[in-house]
């Protein structure tokens, strides 16, 4: 051995095993060791710097594709990365030797030598391979690349994808490019460990060229790269979303892990659909929608795609159950929640969110849960419960001016450090520019005036009568050029309102030729997402909209003019102000943009707390309030068996918020009282065992748990559907939605009692339909009753004969919608029974939940048989409320009923013909079609017959394999 060596071989003298592999690597290699000698003369500590600092080891394995180089390297070869950022050259050995090394300076990279000669020039690591011969390495379990830094060339993850391979220590700062001989690159430089083409369809779909610094800071954290839980706070419009998408798509294609979006309403869910749709066949996943009655539980399982789950709170619980049920929880690598500080909202919806997470958590240790929160107060706590790191920042794209305006005068303010409140004047509103009479007393029409129509503004009201009033007011105020303002557009969108929402609303019909329009939950999904695509593309500039648009859709606006500090009668609070005001400003369009609260001088105090207090808390609400929730929770983690025993329980309960905040003696002393009521109820049973008490769930509780029935109401479900089972009319569909209706929304339900007394009286009187009457009294509803509640002279009832009440009236209303089977009839049942169009709609998807609820429930009672089958097709009915012909239509995403209807008059009844079109085709087919909805609909539909067709393979796949393998 050269004195070199020897050098080495006694610095190392006693080091870990891996030193002397370094030394026997080095005989017959002079040259080698006498770089590795000189870098470690008289510091024999460094040797074993050397060899420990980062050492890792990836497998080689084999991989064999038909239309892709064949890899045949050795199954068990080894390979070392050496952190040397002391050193000035480095080296990682393997045999067999290399010929004549070259070695980039540091900071050093790694590299592989499978049988042949390598050279590593500066700045590059290069494969080499031959016709027959491929490097392939299995990356995804060792390093996240989104902790890479600058320029590279990496494929998505997983050695199926047809790129070259880099490999680094990774957070060193080099600008790397990785090529290899005899492989084709695709996809150029990587964007966060994604193809190219990702970044590519952001900018053409979203208009992002580049991601803000603390976008790349947050995705290059630590606690991500290694999969970690996350909750990152920033301003409304700072950019949250993308974050979280780039991690969806890190997940789906690196990962290859399916993933699960939970948001709060229904609309966004279906936005998130549509936006998500562009990249799933650049990726390679599918993505499906879990609200309403959509969503299929347990989901389908995939064997050539990953999923991403996009769901509301309530369907995504269900979907976490059946997934644990099915021991397929740790198929969901990721959970994104949006809107995080949701889970202090109160009542039932923060509880069922806390559930569905905890569960998640306890029940997989590989799923990564990811929160996008507003700022709070004790995010600490929060942050405890997920055991996340948080990441906050304060960026705007744009900068925000804030403003209160008192009689004529706006004033800008500060919050000072004592939390006093600091006015200061900047101008009144002059005379000239006020607008006429006392129509107007807080000046809208000049506030609106300085804006419009060059700019966007919203306008949020207390109520939603409010909105209506205040875009008939601007209507009628403002000047009336602005009609000549995109006349043409503003003439189109009435006709696609006409089409799509089969009718214009009066008021609209007034205010949208002004610019104007006004965006609340008494509008149809179909008229609002027409508004909503209007407003995006400027042909609309001003919206008067409640608070509930400033947690919902993106719609950003130059002003933002809070019309009151309350919601409804209610004071608004700090995050509901921050939510409301982030809406001004549009990074792109503006420079900055301004928020203006309108309050009366009597208000400013109650004004001044809000603006000085701390951020809200979020409190846990699991159990609180009087709900079932801590019931329910109990009775699906029995179902599910992850608690079997109290003492089980116990280590569940620390993965919930509730625990954080209130400490074990007190929540297990709820815990008990719950669990008690539980068997009284039927659901459970309990057996002591020494110190420790045993759970068993019972058929009752088994359907309650997998139906996601609140417990109060189960139990009287069950009773009323055997009592039903008795005499159910089948020849009208009365009965059948009086049985479906939820007690919960009938309960908050406003009868116009003269509508309902006729409608029952007619059939009586009239001896009208016989069916009806029977259905009427089979439930306990008495014309008498109905005759004194008409005539304003009320009736005495019990709380429980109340609802009976209730939902008859609603069972009457949605057999009214299925009588038209039209989209048109939604308006004249809205006018009949005095309610509006967005109430009828929105009842129509809760109900249509119920339903599958009901169904799943039915399903573990055999005596419920005949509801089990009957069912489901009424859930379809209501979902589609539509002609069974337009159904396969609107399947697409994103299509709407009249916009089906007009495909369907044209010819176009399949998702599959619709496919095949191209965007001038169909725009010339169809009247009023947009090129960009155009491009919309047809990228659905391939999507959807694409998904169609895997299913198809895969399950032809399945059913192969069942085959003999021998004919009998």
């Amino acid at each position: 051995m050269p004195p070199s060596c020897s050098e080495l071989t006694s610095a190392c003298t006693g080091m870990p095993p891996s030193c002397s592999e370094l030394t026997s690597a080095c005989t017959a290699m002079p040259p080698s060791c006498s770089e590795l000698t000189s870098a470690c003369t008289g510091m024999p500590p460094s040797c074993s710097e050397l060899t420990s600092a980062c050492t890792a080891h990836f497998h080689l394995q084999q991989e064999t594709e038909d239309d892709i180089l064949t890899g045949l390297c050795p199954e068990d070869l080894n390979f070392t990365i050496f952190n040397c950022s002391k050193l000035s050259n480095c080296s990682a050995i393997s045999s067999p030797p290399l010929a004549s090394p070259t070695f980039p300076q540091p900071p050093c990279l790694a590299h592989v030598i499978p049988n042949g000669s390598l050279t590593f020039p500066p700045g590059s690591v290069a494969f080499h391979s031959t016709p027959t011969k491929r490097p392939v390495v299995d990356v995804d379990d060792f390093f996240d690349l989104a902790s890479f830094e600058g320029d590279m060339d990496i494929p998505a993850g997983s050695s199926r994808n047809k790129e070259t391979i880099l490999l680094s220590p990774g957070n060193q700062g080099a600008s790397v490019e990785a090529k290899s001989h005899g492989l084709e690159k695709l996809g150029g430089h990587s964007f966060y460990g994604l193809p190219v083409e990702v970044q590519q369809c952001l900018e053409k779909e979203r208009g992002v060229k580049k991601l803000y610094e603390w976008q790349d800071a947050c995705l290059r954290l630590k606690s991500v790269s290694q999969g970690k839980n996350l909750i990152y706070s920033s301003p409304t419009s700072g950019g949250k979303t993308l974050v979280a998408e780039i991690l969806v798509f890190q997940q789906t294609a690196v990962k290859k892990k399916d993933v699960l979006v939970i948001l709060p309403y229904v609309s966004i869910v279906q936005e998130k659909v549509r936006d998500l749709l562009p990249f799933s066949p650049l990726l390679g996943f599918a993505v499906e929608e879990y609200a309403g009655s959509k969503g299929r539980i347990p989901p389908k399982r995939r064997r050539r795609k990953r999923v991403v789950y996009v769901a509301t709170i309530e369907k995504a619980t269900g979907l976490t159950n059946s997934l644990i049920e099915a021991g397929r929880i740790d198929s969901i690598g990721l959970v994104v929640v949006d809107e995080l500080h949701m889970l202090g909202e109160g009542g039932a919806r923060g509880a069922t969110l806390e559930m569905c997470l905890a569960k998640i958590m306890f029940a997989s240790g590989n799923t990564q849960v990811v929160g996008m929160s507003a700022t709070l107060s004790n995010m600490a706590e929060v942050a405890q419960f997920l055991r996340a790191e948080v990441y906050t920042n304060n960026f705007r794209p744009v900068e925000l001016r804030e403003y209160i305006k008192m009689g004529c005068g706006l004033y800008s303010f500060t919050v000072e450090k004592d939390r006093s409140v600091h006015f200061d004047h900047e101008h009144s509103i002059s005379s000239q520019s006020q607008s006429k009479g006392p129509a107007d007393p807080d000046q809208l029409c000049s506030l609106v005036s300085e804006v419009i129509p060059h700019s966007s503004c919203l306008i949020f009201c207390p109520t939603k009568r409010n909105c209506q009033n205040v875009a008939l007011l601007l209507s009628s105020s403002l000047p009336r050029p602005l009609v000549e303002v995109k006349r043409e557009s503003r003439l189109s969108l009435l006709k696609l309102l006409s089409i799509e929402a089969s009718g214009v609303c009066p008021i609209l019909a007034q205010t949208i030729p002004y610019g104007i329009a006004y965006h609340h939950s008494g509008l149809t999904s179909d008229e609002r997402r027409a508004i909503e695509e209007a407003y995006l593309q400027r042909t609309l500039c001003l919206l008067t909209c409640t608070s509930t648009l400033a947690a919902g859709v993106n719609l950003p606006a130059k002003r933002v003019i809070l019309r009151s500090p309350y919601v409804a009668t209610q004071l608004i609070s700090h995050s509901q102000y921050k939510q409301m005001v982030g809406r001004a400003g549009r990074s792109g369009l503006c420079e900055s943009g301004d928020s203006i609260l309108i309050l009366q001088p009597s208000e400013k105090e109650k004004v001044v707390a809000i603006l000085s207090s701390p951020f809200d808390r979020c409190v846990s609400s699991l159990g609180e309030d009087g709900s079932h929730t801590l019931h329910s929770l109990l009775l699906s983690l029995v179902g599910l068996k992850l608690v079997g025993n109290s003492k089980q329980l116990c280590g569940f309960l620390q993965h919930t918020l509730q625990w954080v905040q209130l400490g074990q003696e007190l929540l297990m002393v709820r815990c008990k009282e719950a669990l008690g009521q539980l068997a009284t109820l039927g659901y459970i049973t309990m057996m002591e065992e020494g110190e420790i008490v045993l759970y068993t769930i019972t058929k009752l509780g088994t359907a309650t748990y997998k139906g996601c029935l609140p417990v109060d109401t189960a139990h009287q479900t069950y009773k009323e559907g055997l009592k039903a089972q008795e005499y159910l009319v089948l020849s009208t569909d009365l009965h059948l939605l009086y049985l479906v209706t939820p007690p919960d929304i009938a309960h908050t339900l406003q009868p116009n009692w003269m509508m309902y007394f006729q409608t029952v009286g007619c059939f009586q009187m009239t001896r009208g339909p016989a069916d009806d009457i029977k259905v009427a009294e089979l439930v306990g509803v008495s014309l008498g009753v109905l005759s004194k509640m008409a005539t304003g002279m009320g009736a005495k009832m019990s709380p429980q004969l109340d609802v009976v009440y209730r939902r008859l009236y609603l069972a009457l209303i949605l057999k009214a919608l299925l009588v038209l089977k039209s989209s048109s009839g939604i308006w004249s049942v809205a006018e009949r029974f005095t309610c509006s169009r967005g109430f009828l709609q929105n009842t129509l998807h809760s109900v249509a939940a119920y339903i599958s609820c009901l169904v799943r429930f039915a399903e573990e009672l055999p005596e419920l048989w005949a509801l089990h089958l009957l069912l489901p097709s009424l859930s379809k009915r209501l979902t589609h409320f539509a002609s069974i012909d337009l159904v396969p239509l609107l399947e697409v995403p994103g299509m709407k009923q009249g916009r089906a209807q007009q495909l369907f008059f044209a010819g176009i009844r399949t998702p599959q013909q619709l496919a095949c079109l191209s965007v001038g085709e169909l725009c010339e087919t169809v009247e009023h079609m947009y090129p960009g909805s155009a491009a919309k609909l047809i990228q659905a539909s391939k999507a959807l017959v694409t998904e169609q067709v895997e299913a198809l393979y895969e399950e032809a796949e399945e059913l192969m394999a069942l085959r003999p393998s021998h004919p009998l």
